[in-house]
């Protein structure tokens, strides 16, 4: 199981309109650009976390062509500590139909993006990662 911390500064209050959130997103073939959110060539596999709603499995294969992503498990923890989210969001290794490929050994990329729903962030209206990171699971 690959488990991936994330914290960053921006809770918003109780109530709002648009909840706070983050992803975490995976190449699963060919050489996706980022910032277009992938390509029907070269998708993108997401994991999206938002506050109300804990985190789902998306694909990307475009700007706005986000869609309910393949069947994987994962499963997320979170807790806002005074302004400060701490989030912890899991996906078993391996690979499958839809899914980056993650194990150990492997070379991919990763992306990030993190939503401050009192800005009214929400969408695409996000703070991002412009390209990716390299990204490597431990043998």
């Amino acid at each position: 199981t690959l488990a991936i911390y994330l914290m960053w500064k921006g809770v918003s209050p109780e109530g709002g309109d648009f909840p706070d959130g983050a992803a975490v997103a995976f190449p699963v073939q060919g050489e996706p650009v980022l910032i277009m959110m992938g390509s029907k060539e070269a998708p993108l596999h997401i994991l999206l976390w938002k506050a109300n709603k804990g985190v789902k499995s998306m694909k990307a294969a475009g700007i706005g062509l986000s869609d309910p992503g393949p069947s994987i498990k994962i499963s997320s923890q979170a807790k806002a500590d005074g302004d400060t989210w701490h989030v912890v969001l899991t996906r078993v290794l391996g690979k499958g139909t839809g899914i980056a490929p993650l194990y150990p050994g492997i070379e991919t990329k990763v992306g990030f993006a993190v939503w401050y729903g009192a800005n009214d962030e929400r969408a695409g209206l996000k703070a991002f990662s412009v390209d990716w990171i390299p990204f490597a699971v431990d043998a």
